[in-house]
């Protein structure tokens, strides 16, 4: 099959870079600025010469596009992202909430399993809004998430959403609002460094008539595989936050 205009595609060598191929000249972190028309008379499995490297062109995962994304605020790891989001529930054609996008890549990860769904990002900070709308724009996933600027207090629209997912430091105060505004069968999602915010959200979270709370601490341990050896790595990625799941 051969490369679209306007698809995504991997470049595929010790690594792999995520090229948008709009007809035109683009930069691309780690490679410089490359032409993109090059690609369009070529097909996914092919090779191709850039700066004196051969890469393979492949179909970029999710992962491939979170590990190409720059970020600007510190993000939720793969390892959580993947649980939050088998744990919420969502689907393609889901409508979502997410309060504290940050550098987007929970939110990338929603929309790549809920179009043709619809996010709503609420954050208080411009600058992450426009970042991750951007990045949106450039998936041409932008007609399917909507940027809401909020201060104190978050306003959801008098909509109902399939799940809510919260990233922000103290979410036990807008704890009813968010219970509210999910379906029956709905989940809310809290990602959460220390436990003491777990204890508060989860005392408050209890208030609304929660009819399940849940709190998981997701730790990854990579195994390294060698000739002769096999054996987990020396370094891990342990603790990073703790996850709460709130259904009603």
């Amino acid at each position: 099959m051969f490369v679209e205009q306007g698809q995504l595609i991997g470049l595929k060598g010790k690594r792999i870079f995520i090229v948008k191929v709009s007809g035109k000249k683009e930069w691309i972190p780690g490679l410089g600025v490359i032409e993109t028309s090059r690609f369009l008379k070529l097909s996914f499995g092919d090779t191709i010469k850039i700066l004196d490297h051969e890469f393979l062109i492949v179909r970029p995962s999710l992962e491939d596009i979170l590990s190409n994304m720059e970020k600007i605020t510190q993000t939720i790891s793969i390892k959580d992202i993947g649980f939050m989001l088998l744990k919420s529930g969502v689907r393609p054609g889901s409508t979502v909430a997410e309060v504290g996008v940050g550098s987007g890549y929970l939110s990338v990860s929603i929309l790549y399993y809920i179009i043709p769904g619809i996010l709503y990002g609420f954050d208080s900070s411009s600058s992450n809004l426009e970042h991750v709308s951007n990045i949106m724009k450039w998936l041409g996933w932008d007609s399917h998430f909507i940027s809401i600027k909020v201060d104190e207090r978050i306003n959801f629209m008098n909509k109902k959403y399939d799940a809510i997912f919260l990233d922000i430091p103290d979410p036990s105060a807008i704890s009813r609002e968010c219970y509210e505004s999910i379906y029956e069968n709905g989940r809310i999602i809290a990602y959460l460094p220390n436990i003491n915010q777990v204890h508060l959200f989860a005392e408050k979270i209890k208030d609304t008539g929660a009819k399940s709370i849940e709190v998981y601490e997701i730790i990854s341990r990579q195994w390294k595989v060698g000739q002769r050896e096999l054996r987990p790595i020396n370094t891990g990625l342990l603790h990073t936050a703790f996850i709460v799941v709130v259904g009603k």
